[in-house]
């Protein structure tokens, strides 16, 4: 995995991305988290059913994020049908193992600003009575556009 993995560091003038792809567990996070600062790391993990190793575990997504000294851990890619991850459980091993630290769950699709949503422990859709504007439809509001 080392030769073959590819990772992403994003450095901006707000903060230091990290998105780790598919990434198994190495030590070069370590050296990445030394050489660099990590504001945010977005981490995959899951569970392996037997006879699998492919994805990391939310322990290991948490050795991924201490390892890389990060300060707010997103984990995604834990909802796939076949290896089902519980971010709630990496969230507690974070909280017992490294309190600096700070996990955001992220509802798929919704958005995290850094550094402005640094205090958001969740993301989640608005209700979709607050997101339905029938003036903006093209069914309800303008004449129709053909395609």
């Amino acid at each position: 995995m080392e030769d073959g993995a590819l990772c992403f560091l994003i450095k901006t003038p707000a903060g230091n991305i990290f998105h780790n792809g598919g990434s198994h567990y190495t030590n070069l996070f370590y050296k990445l988290g030394l050489e660099n600062t990590i504001d945010v790391a977005l981490l995959q993990f899951g569970e392996n059913p037997v006879g699998v190793t492919d994805k990391m575990t939310s322990y290991d997504a948490y050795r991924v994020a201490e390892a890389l000294r990060t300060k707010i851990l997103i984990p995604m890619h834990y909802d796939w049908a076949n290896m089902q991850g519980d971010p709630y459980e990496l969230e507690w091993i974070v909280k017992h193992n490294a309190p600096w630290m700070k996990t955001v769950i992220m509802q798929s699709g919704t958005k995290f600003e850094y550094p402005k949503d640094t205090n958001v422990e969740r993301v989640k859709y608005l209700n979709y009575v607050d997101r339905w504007h029938p003036k903006l439809s093209w069914e309800y509001g303008e004449e129709k556009k053909i395609f």
